[in-house]
């Protein structure tokens, strides 16, 4: 069931604005060995719907954190992110105003310490109990902020498929969705057929858009809405990465119950200037124009495997104008400023575990190469977006649950109960999956910060082949101590 925090800030930041706030947050008890000090999990919230009342429980957010407080007595939350959900900071719309006045990720942050001081108190939490955040995506760079902005609050994070490294174009996303078509091993059972498919029928749908007969065929054949919809380029550009494959698309539309699909990219832009409090849609877009870019274009002479030439950067930046009043100049600007204030992959912060999946094309901008052993990184071979948060399942492969061993781990280090990592070296000592995925087993020091000995590390490269080491720690070190 729901819970509201009503004594959250509009501003963290304005000492002259005493307006607050209800926040919306999910608790778990089952579990907590308050007498005896248990830690405290946050799972944070971000982009997307309200929570669900089973966040806790049984949800795709944060499963690896729920699925460890039973081995360590957690006190479990969700905390909804500001203007997601129902947590709305006490306003009347999403106007560009309220949102550029009340919505960043700095706020957010400021939100979860301010939670933290309230669940202290309001939950008689015992002032030594270590607190850990842990999230996906963004939420998961939310968790990485929190303990990098707050560090004597939060004494670790689990940033899991979290792209802290801001970009305005990101053309790396769809170079990895071509990497991953091709990924035959894993369980993932992709090809380099499967690769060629995909390509080649885009290939040709770029060879269709040049005239106005190849247009109208395209529009049959993939059942396009409207009158010559093709005519115009920024439909196509919202078309974008299409099924190039017919029964794909049809398939799609069945099961989406739709009779055309609508490329109607006019009307998508109606729908987001639509400032209504539940459009986050709209959020989110004007949390990349003012913060983070990540627009995924498909270039001339990219790898991008769909057609190119359409979804350019200047087709995603120019919405950021039209929508918010935001110019291109300014967002390359304001993602500059969000990498110099948090750091981008090299952040100056510790013991943040950083858990990337090889098929998720969120990995390229997120920290592959640990910047030091405080800072430590896992390699999911075969895994999509943050996929080892969602519950566990018998269908999950060996290097997945390896993966959510090896983040319980972790985090049982970080909060001194030695005994599971040991277990979890002796497990490794036997067992022929974990040689395929770890360059060596966990090794904890009781005499050194745990952070310092823990090196996990896959053993072939990552994509993006920038120096990770294949066979025990990475060589970057120089983080510092908070």
């Amino acid at each position: 069931v729901a819970k509201w925090f009503c004594q959250q800030k509009q501003d963290h930041f304005d000492p002259q604005n005493s307006v607050t706030w209800c926040q919306r947050y999910f608790v778990n008890a089952t579990f907590w060995n308050r007498h005896k000090g248990g830690p405290v999990f946050v799972c944070v919230g971000g982009e997307g719907p309200a929570f669900s009342d089973d966040v806790l429980y049984h949800s795709n957010h944060c499963n690896d954190m729920t699925e460890l407080a039973p081995q360590v007595g957690a006190l479990l939350f969700a905390v909804e992110h500001r203007f997601y959900g129902y947590s709305i900071p006490n306003v009347s719309d999403l106007s560009t105003r309220n949102l550029d006045r009340f919505l960043s990720s700095q706020q957010a942050a400021a939100d979860l310490a301010s939670f933290h001081a309230f669940a202290r108190k309001e939950y008689k939490i015992c002032p030594m109990a270590k607190w850990v955040t842990f999230g996906g995506s963004y939420p998961g760079m939310l968790a990485s902020y929190a303990r990098l902005l707050y560090p004597d609050l939060f004494h670790a994070a689990v940033a899991s498929s979290a792209p802290v490294q801001a970009a305005v174009d990101f053309p790396g996303y769809l170079d990895v969705v071509a990497e991953a078509l091709a990924v035959a091993n894993y369980e993932v059972g992709g090809s380099a057929a499967c690769l060629a498919a995909v390509s080649q029928g885009h290939d040709a749908i770029g060879r269709l858009l040049k005239t106005g007969e190849g247009k109208r065929d395209l529009e049959r054949r993939f059942e396009l809405c409207g009158d010559k919809p093709l005519d115009i380029e920024a439909n196509i550009a919202r078309w974008g990465p299409a099924f190039a494959l017919e029964e794909v698309a049809r398939q799609a539309r069945i099961s989406d119950g739709l009779t055309c699909t609508d490329v109607d990219f006019a009307a998508s832009m109606d729908e987001m200037k639509d400032t209504s409090l539940t459009n986050w849609i709209r959020v989110w877009t004007f949390q990349t124009c003012k913060e983070f870019g990540f627009y995924q274009t498909c270039a001339d002479g990219s790898n991008c495997p769909f057609t190119k030439g359409y979804n350019t950067l200047a087709f995603n930046v120019d919405q950021c104008q039209e929508l918010f009043d935001i110019s291109p100049q300014q967002v390359a600007r304001n993602v500059e400023a969000t990498s110099k204030f948090y750091g981008g992959d090299r952040p100056n912060s510790t013991r943040v575990l950083w858990v990337n999946g090889q098929i998720d094309p969120w990995h390229y901008l997120s920290v592959l190469v640990s910047p030091g052993h405080k800072l430590p990184t896992i390699w999911v071979p075969g895994d999509s977006h943050h996929y080892w948060t969602h519950p566990s399942l018998p269908s999950n492969t060996a290097y997945d649950r390896e993966a959510r061993e090896a983040i319980w781990d972790y985090v049982k280090a970080w909060l001194g109960d030695n005994a599971g990592v040991a277990s979890h070296k002796q497990r490794h000592q036997h067992s022929s999956v974990a040689s395929s995925f770890l360059a060596r087993p966990v090794v904890v020091s009781s005499q050194r910060d745990v952070s310092e000995e823990i090196g996990l590390l896959q053993v072939e490269a990552s994509p993006r082949g920038d120096g990770v080491a294949r066979d025990g720690f990475s060589s970057a070190e120089g983080t510092n101590e908070l």
